[in-house]
């Protein structure tokens, strides 16, 4: 279980800005450099065509006049323009924001290591995801790419790393939002009136988990913050100024969620889910409690990532369609292969198949292959044709690294 606290800005923060880390290998390996070089790259002054509409929303969040050039362009930093183009027009980075930003996405979300090189799973996105318009567009603004939105490949990489990190939490969190305002508009306030019980169950299911004093240190941090958040539900602290706001002390994360195409944003206040959001966290919930339910709940995301993932997000985005499970292991990861493999044509598993899975979304294929079927299959498959696969097990245990000849 991976449960953060964070504050009003982190919740907030645009996933799309971590794409920018496919530069980060030349930058340096401490947060000091990355948060100097963040902070550079997203405030890097542009100049736009002058627009009304920006030109107010600008004035208002900047309180004070925007530069205008004797062209009639519209001085600004890169962030404030995607950030106006992106459909939640919320989330970028203020002055203390580059560091938490630094401190917590890259890694949270897999993209880099502890050295911000690019991770294994890094390079899904990197090598993959990232064509080289979006990757141009982060060096001076493109009116037709947004960097900071995400694509429907992209958002099934966030959302699978996303969950790795901190599923235990957002599907019961999701789940009882759906349950609750699934068929109506709600804020931000409504959905944080709900993390007070889904933290009751995470105790329930977690506390007879902690065996060592990190352990412990965890699930006492949970139970402060469930006390904290209690207190100002009740002293309704959103309205004692904007320092103070409720969402500062609970982690509702609904703009990730808009990210991930979850859930919709109506307005400033209101948001709603998506049909694709209804499906998936329905069936997530479902088969995240059935796992939890056979009596090991510290593994519930990980069997519902290694078993039923792909043919979730399928059924989520293509309803009422027929799904095959893919028995031909070669083919369906041949192509992510040639991307992802190393100089010594290695390539770890997991990776593999979330970016063949995705590829094969994309394509509307209707075809996928879950990862614990997948090394199954890669068993079977070096069995028949040692001299097409060969695999070994990775030096941390936890995946395989597969080789094509």
């Amino acid at each position: 279980m991976l449960f953060r606290k964070s504050r009003a800005r982190q919740s907030i923060q645009r996933l799309g800005i971590s794409k920018i880390f496919f530069k980060c290998s030349n930058f340096g390996s401490t947060i000091y450099d990355m948060t100097g070089f963040l902070k550079e790259e997203l405030t890097k002054s542009v100049k736009v065509p002058y627009d009304e509409a920006f030109y107010n929303w600008l004035r208002s969040k900047l309180k004070k006049k925007p530069l205008i050039d004797t062209n009639n362009m519209i001085d600004c930093e890169m962030q404030h323009y995607y950030i106006y183009m992106h459909p939640s027009k919320s989330g970028w980075l203020s002055k203390h924001g580059f560091k938490e930003y630094v401190e917590s996405m890259p890694r949270q979300l897999n993209i880099v290591d502890s050295s911000f090189d690019i991770s294994d799973m890094g390079q899904v996105l990197t090598k993959a995801l990232l064509g080289q318009e979006e990757k141009n567009s982060f060096d001076s603004t493109n009116m037709s790419v947004n960097p900071f939105v995400l694509s429907l490949e992209q958002q099934i990489y966030f959302l699978y790393n996303i969950l790795l990190g901190d599923g235990d939490f957002l599907i019961p969190f999701l789940t009882n939002l759906l349950d609750k305002h699934g068929q109506v508009k709600f804020s931000y306030l409504d959905a944080g009136n709900l993390i007070p019980d889904v933290i009751d169950g995470l105790l329930i299911k977690f506390s007879g988990l902690a065996y060592t004093s990190d352990d412990r240190e965890k699930i006492y941090e949970i139970e402060k913050m469930k006390d904290i958040i209690i207190n100002d539900i009740k002293e309704q602290k959103e309205k004692k100024g904007s320092g103070s706001r409720r969402e500062q002390e609970c982690i509702t994360r609904l703009e990730w969620m808009i990210d991930l195409g979850i859930i919709n944003k109506n307005d400033s206040r209101n948001y709603e889910f998506t049909k694709f959001g209804k499906v998936f966290v329905k069936e997530a919930g479902n088969i995240y409690n059935k796992y939890i339910e056979s009596g090991f709940p510290d593994r519930s995301v990980s069997e519902l990532l290694d078993n039923n993932f792909y043919q979730l997000l399928n059924s989520s985005i293509y309803p009422n369609s027929i799904l095959d499970e893919d028995e031909s292991l070669i083919e369906f990861i041949g192509e992510s292969y040639n991307i992802l493999k190393g100089i010594s044509g290695y390539c770890l598993l997991r990776p593999l198949l979330l970016l063949s899975n995705i590829l094969s979304i994309s394509k509307n294929n209707k075809a996928y292959i879950e990862y614990r079927h997948g090394r199954e299959l890669l068993e079977k498959v070096f069995k028949e044709m040692p001299d097409k696969i060969y695999f070994t097990t990775d030096r941390f245990g936890e995946d395989v690294q597969v080789k094509l000849m």
